[in-house]
This record gives structure tokens, C-alpha cells and sequence, in this order.
């Protein structure tokens, strides 16, 4: 099977691709190896090929450093996210003979990515959809006026307009 996805830069072929971009500019790189910034001239064709440039830097210096490519911890082994991220990347499958539900919309979970949440120590674990467990995680960390929020966005309460009583002809 053909190999897809972006192929990992080398640090020879990023030092070649920003000593021709160097070059092309008439800039020097800085300290930190990337040509600076383009003051002025944003959104053209060299601020585009910068952006390209100090992207593919910083993917290097991550990869290099063993760092998790989502956030700043050190990458699993032999992997390139942490564990934290590890076990996100992976969805749980339920099996395809369960008879369970999500409790957050009531379809079955049965041969679909889920997720195991618990409310609280005492509490029996959930299998809820992965998308389910993101609408609870969001109103975790918003809060229950968010619920409130949504529902007037989503339902709102009928104007007195609407509530008249259509005219006689």
C-alpha cells in the first residue's frame, strides 16, 4: 500500500528549503534557525512560503524533542502523542451485540466509538458516543447556564405576536 500523509522532514532538507528561501529573500535566518518574520507583507506569496517554513520547523523540533505533536508533554514510546492523547486517538468500539444506549441521546451504542464515563466514584460507568462525551465535557467546564443558553437558542419562547389569534376574513 502506497505510503500517505506528509513524509517527515529531514533537518538537511528543512536547512536546504530555508537557505533557498534566504536566498530568494535576501534575509538572514535568526537565532532560532528560521528566516524572520515578513513585516508587510502578509498574505503574499512569501508569507506563505514563511509560514510553510517555520511550520515544518517546529513539527522537526517536536519530533526531535519526543514531544507529544498535540501538546507540550513528551510523546508515548513509540508513539507521537502522549498517553493522554494516546487513548483519544483510539476510540473504544463497543461490541456489536451490545444492548446499551447512550444516555445523552438515547440511540444504541452497539458497533460504535464510544466512550466510558463515570460521574462520580460511586456511580456505574456510561457508554456514551464520542460526540455525546464532548457535549458533556463542554458543559462541565461552561457550566449549567449553558444548557439554559442553548435551549433558548435552539427553542425559543413564542413571541406574544405569534401567540394572536390568526385575523378573520
Amino acid at each position: 500500500m502506497a505510503q500517505r500523509g506528509r513524509p517527515p522532514v529531514t533537518e538537511e532538507a528543512l536547512k536546504a528549503r530555508i537557505d533557498d528561501y534566504c536566498a530568494r529573500y535576501d534575509v538572514a535566518p535568526n537565532e532560532k534557525g528560521v528566516p524572520p518574520f515578513p513585516a508587510g507583507r502578509r498574505e503574499t506569496r512569501q508569507h506563505r512560503e514563511w509560514i510553510t517554513l517555520v511550520k515544518a520547523h517546529t513539527r522537526l523540533r517536536r519530533r526531535m524533542g519526543g514531544l507529544c505533536r498535540r501538546c507540550d508533554n513528551p510523546a508515548a514510546p513509540g508513539g507521537i502523542l502522549c498517553e493522554e492523547h494516546e487513548s483519544l486517538a483510539a476510540p473504544a468500539i463497543a461490541p456489536a451485540d451490545s444492548k446499551a444506549s447512550c444516555f445523552v441521546c438515547g440511540d444504541g451504542v452497539a458497533g460504535t466509538a464510544v466512550q466510558e464515563l463515570q460521574g462520580d466514584t460511586r456511580s456505574t460507568p456510561e457508554l456514551v458516543h464520542r460526540g455525546c462525551a464532548d457535549v458533556i465535557a463542554l458543559a462541565q467546564r461552561v457550566g449549567p447556564e449553558l444548557l439554559d443558553r442553548v435551549r433558548q437558542y435552539l427553542w425559543p419562547e413564542t413571541s406574544p405576536r405569534s401567540r394572536r389569534r390568526p385575523l378573520r376574513r
